[in-house]
């Protein structure tokens, strides 16, 4: 049986994109131990499956359908900058999501709920809304380093999206990052 590894996502408009990859330039130097999103591979995770069997895209289709068939699209605006599990001493630096959050939540419970149907796993953790700017190659734990972010980052707006679709993407391990392919997209309210 093949296995495929994949997930869930939301895309951003170019604008935000735009300005999410000049940002992330601008703080490449200050962070050497980072790995640094591509732009053309910043997105909104809904759902992460990790590697499955491949025949599982039909069922996730069938769920994603049923989820977001009376959906209109969603606005949401990436704004701040923070860390996971902090920003002191963050794994993941990230964008977050101000408006829209709410209904960006709702919609990955919903998708949730409806993969429940098909024995899915759900979540165990809550959901935050987040675009992944750069991950840390060791983790920083144990680090004596705390991260320092320039002043009003935390604050700055990257733009507002409306997303009009759910994609399904496919993620390849390779040696300078992941490569992302579309395996198959919905639209909100079909």
């Amino acid at each position: 049986m093949q296995n495929i590894r994949l997930f869930l996502a939301l895309n951003l408009n170019a604008g935000t994109l735009n300005k999410l990859a000049k940002t992330t330039g601008e703080l490449n130097n200050d962070f050497r131990d980072a790995r640094w999103c591509k732009k053309d591979a910043m997105h909104l995770t809904l759902k992460f499956f990790g590697t499955i069997p491949l025949i599982s895209v039909v069922e996730i289709g069938k769920a994603v359908k049923s989820a977001i068939s009376k959906m209109e699209p969603i606005r949401f605006e990436v704004k701040g900058v923070g860390g996971f599990p902090t920003l002191e001493n963050p794994r993941i630096l990230w964008a977050g999501v101000t408006e829209g959050k709410e209904k960006i939540i709702k919609l990955a419970q919903k998708i949730s709920d409806a993969l429940e149907e098909y024995d899915f796993i759900p979540e165990r953790k809550n959901f935050v809304p987040h675009i992944t700017l750069a991950r840390f190659k060791r983790g920083r734990k144990g680090s004596d380093e705390i991260i320092t972010l320039p002043s009003g980052l935390t604050e700055r707006s990257f733009g507002v999206t409306e997303a009009s679709e759910i994609l399904l993407y496919s993620s390849d391990l390779m040696e300078n990052g992941p490569l992302y392919s579309v395996v198959d997209r919905w639209k909100f309210g079909l």
